[in-house]
């Protein structure tokens, strides 16, 4: 999984993974109910974990805050399940850090949520094994660390305020506590000294996400980006599941530059249906004259054919996601 990743996955390039947390801010917010709500419907339609989908869109957010389209970052495993013949002479959990990896390039949304939760699967059947020996399996230099981001995704219940059905529950705080006097339970926003983590907690009928992040990093400008690319994920999945994940992002600019044709058509409508604005470009018009649109509209990805592309030129092109119309030609089948 890791052994062609070479370069580290350090978004908003924060490379220092030992800090101590004095210059660390954070945010919380609860999810709101529709949007939770069409996230499980979701889940359990792809026959998947919740928790899967949180990584696709904590990878986005990655992907975008980094610059990579192949990222890696850290995800707590909670030892005990599963694994070595000593783990039943420990006592008690034990609390693990693994990478993942993510591959938005070329992958579609249905196809990088089914791959996220194989891989997570796997990951439990190395629970044990440590992030040093991990680390090794990757082709970043030794010395430097694979990734700076985490994400700890945890399962807990709100406090009991009676039967919840047809009222809305607004989670203020919750204190864990433990059964054995003289231990202190640790909170997962407390765990760990990275400087970018994510921390989903699962209360069944809600979803609460704290974002933690070295200063001067906004963690509430990270967590309302966080929440948009679960919204736009959900929007993916229920319209346009064949389209290429990362072009599933709130108010993204995608260029189509395709001859006139039903392909244009299905494309434009593709392009809408995720959410994002298209930038028509015609390919009848001079190499030139494209290129400065090109430039001028900074697009994030461009729908090209083989016209498209000869018309635009590699140089243009160099520096931006190009996708082929018949990706998005498949996604007819998937709207409603």
């Amino acid at each position: 999984m890791l052994s062609d990743i070479d370069e580290p996955t350090f978004p908003f390039g924060l490379s220092e993974v030992h800090i101590n947390g004095s210059d660390v801010t954070e945010s919380h917010q609860i999810l709101p109910d529709d949007l939770n709500n069409r996230l499980r419907f979701q889940a359990k339609q792809m026959g998947v974990s919740l928790a899967s989908l949180c990584h696709v869109a904590w990878a986005q957010v990655l992907a975008r805050t980094s610059g990579q389209d192949r990222v890696v970052f850290g995800t707590v495993l909670l030892g005990g399940m599963q694994g070595e013949q000593e783990a039943d002479q420990m006592m008690g959990l034990s609390i693990n850090t693994l990478p993942i990896r993510c591959d938005m390039n070329g992958s579609t949304v249905r196809e990088c949520v089914h791959q996220t939760h194989l891989r997570l699967a796997a990951l439990l059947e190395h629970e044990y094994t440590s992030l040093s020996l991990a680390q090794r399996c990757s082709g970043v230099d030794s010395g430097t660390p694979l990734f700076s981001a985490l994400l700890n995704y945890l399962h807990t219940s709100l406090p009991s305020h009676g039967d919840s059905d047809g009222i809305n529950t607004e989670f203020v705080s919750q204190e864990e506590q433990v059964h054995y006097p003289g231990i202190e339970l640790l909170g997962g926003r407390e765990r760990t000294n990275y400087p970018f983590e994510l921390t989903v907690e699962d209360f069944s009928i809600a979803i609460g996400l704290t974002i933690q992040a070295l200063r001067p990093i906004d963690p509430i400008r990270v967590g309302n980006y966080m929440r948009q690319t679960l919204e736009s994920l959900v929007k993916g999945l229920e319209n346009s599941p064949n389209m290429p994940v990362l072009q599933l992002e709130p108010d993204m600019r995608v260029a189509i530059c395709v001859e006139r044709s039903f392909a244009m058509i299905i494309g434009i409508l593709a392009i809408l249906k995720a959410g994002g604005a298209y930038v028509p470009l015609d390919p009848a018009y001079a190499s030139e004259r494209l290129q400065d649109i090109l430039r001028d509209s900074a697009p994030d990805v461009v729908v090209a054919d083989k016209r498209g592309r000869s018309t635009l030129k590699l140089e243009a092109l160099s520096s931006v996601k190009v996708v082929d119309p018949n990706t998005v030609l498949s996604t007819a089948c998937e709207m409603k």
